[in-house]
């Protein structure tokens, strides 16, 4: 199993440069209620 935490991480490390790019959209239009959300 030593083979699944790198593939493991870098899903993890996808999803949030995909949820930091939406926090910076949703700055970008005034909604930081929405970009808190993403930010959690």
């Amino acid at each position: 199993m030593p083979h699944e935490a790198p593939r493991y991480a870098a899903e993890w490390l996808r999803i949030a440069e995909k949820d930091f790019a939406r926090v910076e959209h949703l700055l970008s239009v005034d909604d930081p209620e929405a970009a808190g959300f993403y930010l959690q």
